[in-house]
Order: structure tokens, then C-alpha cells, then sequence
């Protein structure tokens, strides 16, 4: 996910090396969440549509 090698290259360190999947997106944790006043914060790679069961949506 080039947003992380992005994010990484100003100081942000990640949960996991690489970004974990689900439902077909691909996203990654920002940890500790103190780097951002404490607030967990996720990027994401991807379309999730909340209407879509497929995509994980519950509508």
C-alpha cells in the first residue's frame, strides 16, 4: 500500500507490516494511537460499500 511507505517515511509506525484484508479492501492501524492524540486510526485501500452484504455491509 504505497499510503503506508508514504506515512512511514514521515514517522508513523503500523500495527502490522503489511496491510491485513477484509472483505476485499486492504487497510492498516496506525499505532500507538497517541502519534494521532489518541484517536485509532485506519487507512484503507478500497471500495466498501455499507449496503453491500458482499462487501461486509449489514444493509
Amino acid at each position: 500500500m504505497e499510503k503506508m511507505r508514504e506515512l512511514r517515511e514521515h514517522g508513523m509506525t503500523f500495527i502490522d507490516d503489511q496491510p491485513r484484508e477484509l472483505f476485499g479492501i486492504r487497510y492498516a492501524v496506525i499505532n500507538p494511537p497517541d502519534q494521532l492524540c489518541g484517536v485509532l486510526t485506519e487507512i484503507v485501500d478500497g471500495e466498501f460499500d455499507p449496503g453491500n452484504k458482499e462487501s461486509g455491509g449489514s444493509r
